[in-house]
């Protein structure tokens, strides 16, 4: 391997890395409003109870 296919290969890996990175990123925000729209529902929940 020469030196322009290596750069080129290292740059492809970075990308793969971010495109991860950025879908690793999105996942956790959904879980975040999934968590408050749960945490939500269950305080409804008590005050409904009292």
């Amino acid at each position: 391997m020469n030196f322009e296919q290596i750069s080129e290969s290292l740059s492809k890996q970075k990308q793969q890395e971010d495109k991860v990175q950025k879908d690793i990123l999105y996942t956790l925000q959904k879980i975040e409003i999934l968590l408050e729209s749960l945490a939500g529902t269950i305080h409804k929940e008590q005050r409904d109870k009292e």
